[in-house]
């Protein structure tokens, strides 16, 4: 899962307790909180860039922009 922060996307762990192809049920563990914003359509894609971005050797701790973007950990 991915919680934006400002013009960030930082990937974050949960527990998926029940999927269909409509929607995801997640545990309730204290990482998501009331009026945080997550990337619904898009974590997919998030994704493949983190992994692409690890795999030619970058440093972990690259953000993901809203737009797709990405950069380093300040």
């Amino acid at each position: 899962m991915f919680r934006q922060n400002g013009d960030l996307f930082k990937q974050i762990p949960v527990h998926v307790v029940h999927e269909d192809r409509r929607s995801v049920v997640i545990a309730n563990d204290g990482n998501i909180t009331a009026g945080a914003y997550l990337a619904q359509n898009s974590a997919a894609s998030l994704n493949r860039v983190l992994k692409s971005q690890s795999a030619s050797g970058q440093e972990p701790g690259v953000h993901v922009h809203a737009d797709g973007t990405t950069h380093a950990a300040h």
